[in-house]
């Protein structure tokens, strides 16, 4: 059996090994890490709970409260689902900072309009169109093909862009769940603040991992249906 070599287990989660050449990638992980937290501090148990209040609130029988939080969850994931491509495509156009600005632009917006949101049309509306750029991974994943060209630089970084995911699964639900205890509303407060936080890091930080040549190529009929078109 082949052994592991030391400097392959003392790679740190935000670094980069001596083979990566490319833009540091460290400020993309901090990115999707702040991205999965807000995401999943709003929704874990959030969304649940703020419908259900949004909904009691509104006359709405408690069965019926459940069937359509289970049909509202299915849509926001059929919505999720379907735009990664899309996504993907046109970031190839209009380069990653800026599909990931975007991103972080539209979670800001729907954490806002959630956290005040008093009505079940307007809640549900807000929930399944936030699906629409909720699929910031296939960016980043975008991002580590075009900083890497070394398989084994490209395997670790993907490696430690799941590490961050996954601190992001875990430490959502906590931050969710405390505040949901508080008030209904403080999660996605606090989400929308964490969002701010990004939207300014990958403006500020991070840099275009998209290569100048290929942003050249992709910008030439760059449009909606263009890109659908190549989806």
């Amino acid at each position: 059996m082949k052994k592991v070599a030391d400097s392959d287990l003392t790679t740190p989660l935000l670094g980069t090994d001596a083979e990566h050449k490319g833009p540091s990638l460290a400020p993309l992980f901090v990115v999707a890490f702040l991205n999965t937290v807000s995401r999943i501090a709003a929704q874990t148990p959030a969304y649940s709970l703020l419908f259900h209040e949004v909904a009691s609130a509104g006359g709405m029988q408690r069965h019926h409260i459940s069937m359509t939080t289970g049909w509202l969850m299915a849509m926001r994931s059929l919505v999720e689902l379907a735009c990664p491509p899309l996504l993907a495509r046109w970031s190839d156009r209009v380069g990653r900072r800026r599909s990931l600005g975007l991103c972080c632009l539209a979670y800001c917006l729907e954490y806002a309009l959630l956290s005040v949101t008093q009505s079940v049309w307007g809640f549900s509306l807000v929930f399944v169109t936030g699906g629409l750029l909720a699929s910031h991974n296939v960016i980043e994943g975008s991002c580590i093909v075009d900083a890497t060209s070394c398989p084994r630089s490209r395997s670790k970084a993907f490696g430690q862009l799941f590490a961050a995911l996954g601190f992001g699964f875990i430490l959502g639900p906590i931050i969710g769940g405390e505040l949901s205890a508080i008030h209904s509303g403080a999660p996605f407060v606090a989400a929308m603040m964490l969002s701010i936080c990004n939207l300014m890091c990958v403006l500020v930080v991070m840099p275009e991992y998209l290569p100048e040549k290929r942003h050249r190529n992709h910008q030439r009929g760059c449009s909606v249906l263009s890109a659908l078109h190549a989806v």
